[in-house]
């Protein structure tokens, strides 16, 4: 049954939070042991994802020592849009990355994992730092708790 326009069923309640954000504070030392998230690395790559396609299209070719018109006729396309994609000066299809790909002998998943390599520099590195602990005030054994004490 519909409500009247206006009126909010009782029984769904929406919270809403603010954003998170794991960056630290300007002057805030991330080595404090304070629990907080620290980024140590850039979030996006600087270059397009159709530049990275092609350096690692490239190196594919190149290790093993194939010319550009060798590697074009096996995935019949023209040798001047292989070099363009090499180059990350145009977008590839689908389509022609998979001949290209079965031109050079290699499984789809080789070139993406090839440019997730390429990525892993540029990707973030998140470091949680654990609380410090508080060794000025230990906190006193709950009842029942075996200590043992040794001495030095």
């Amino acid at each position: 049954m519909a409500q009247p326009r206006g009126e909010r069923d009782p029984a769904v309640t929406v919270h809403f939070f603010p954003p998170h954000d794991p960056q630290p504070k300007r002057g805030e030392d991330p080595s404090a042991g304070n629990g907080s998230i620290v980024e140590l690395g850039r979030r996006w790559p600087k270059e397009p994802l159709r530049s990275l396609l092609g350096k690692a299209l490239r190196r594919f070719r190149r290790d093993q020592r194939r010319t550009l018109a060798d590697v074009a006729v096996a995935a019949s396309i023209s040798v001047p849009y292989l070099s363009e994609v090499e180059r990350g000066r145009k977008e590839v299809s689908s389509e022609i990355l998979a001949a290209i790909c079965d031109a050079l002998g290699i499984e789809l998943a080789e070139l993406l994992t090839a440019v997730v390599t390429d990525l892993t520099p540029t990707r973030p590195a998140w470091h949680v730092s654990p609380p410090a602990p508080n060794l000025t005030h230990p906190t006193p054994p709950g009842p029942g708790t075996v200590v043992s004490l040794f001495a030095a």
